[in-house]
């Protein structure tokens, strides 16, 4: 089954939900900047923890690390939230900059240098 991840986007800024489930199978943890979210862990229900990887920078080091370990792009729908309204983050922790976050940066880098290159989004 194909996980299907949610593109939020208030009239500022946009984040791509991720369960927290999906970036440790991708080997992810710390690898993203301190503009970046994550639920606040219950003691009922780690599993329904998610990621809110900012648009410039996170969600793309998520996107192709993806579409290299899983071998295609990953599916993504789009979540509008009204205009004059935003983003309620305060329930969220904010994440602090990974120790890894330049590696994974350069990786996305050399990405956008291909000559060809797949797309790392496919929308639902």
């Amino acid at each position: 089954m194909t996980t299907t991840y949610t593109w939020i986007e208030d009239p500022g800024h946009s984040w791509l939900k991720v369960p927290a489930t999906t970036i440790t199978a991708l080997g992810l943890q710390g690898h993203f900047s301190q503009f970046s979210y994550i639920d606040r862990p219950t003691v009922f229900d780690r599993a329904d923890q998610h990621y809110y990887l900012e648009e410039d920078c996170d969600a793309a080091i998520f996107l192709v690390a993806h579409l290299e370990q899983r071998g295609e792009p990953a599916k993504v729908r789009d979540h509008h939230i009204p205009h004059g309204r935003s983003f309620d983050r305060s329930g969220l922790i904010q994440l602090t900059r990974g120790s890894y976050f330049q590696v994974a940066l350069k990786k996305v880098s050399e990405f956008h240098r291909r000559d060809t290159r797949p797309a790392l989004v496919k929308y639902a």
